[in-house]
């Protein structure tokens, strides 16, 4: 079995695009944990706040192109126009950041180290021994606010 880790971030129509991503997820996948979701700041450019959060799926075989190739789907079906810069505003963001077998890492992403808007969802759904192996088990960022994602 292998646990997926997945980071979700949105800055336009934000609330509404995370809660459908999540249903539309759910269709493809068996999600087992659902972060919280803040509100924070655009990183990298000025634009508009983003609210992310982070999900855990299982699944039994390990095929990483295949679920990022759904992911890459999803976003596009949400608008996501990959022309534009790396750092800009978008619809729908959804990242493979960790995946586990056996609480063994198989793929880690720069990015639980480099952003606390993965980080501290991510902390929020991982075991206590995954926390302190990726060095995230305290809270770095107290300015994220939580906001509610209604399912």
């Amino acid at each position: 079995m292998f646990l997926y880790y997945l980071s979700l971030g949105s800055n336009i129509n934000p609330e509404e695009n995370l809660a459908e991503a999540i249903e539309r997820l759910r269709n493809a996948f068996q999600i087992t944990k659902i972060s919280n979701f803040y509100l924070n700041s655009a990183s990298g450019f000025e634009g508009r706040d983003f609210i992310n959060g982070c999900i855990e799926i299982v699944m039994q075989e390990h095929d990483f192109d295949y679920i990022n190739s759904i992911l890459k789907s999803t976003e596009d079906d949400f608008g996501r126009d990959r022309k534009q810069p790396k750092f800009s505003d978008r619809p729908l963001d959804i990242d493979i950041v960790l995946v586990i077998q056996e609480e063994n890492f198989i793929y880690t992403s720069k990015e639980i180290q480099d952003y606390d808007f993965v980080s501290i969802p991510l902390n929020e759904i991982i075991t206590k021994t995954v926390s302190n192996k990726l060095k995230i088990s305290e809270v770095r960022n107290s300015s994220f606010k939580e906001v509610k994602i209604y399912l």
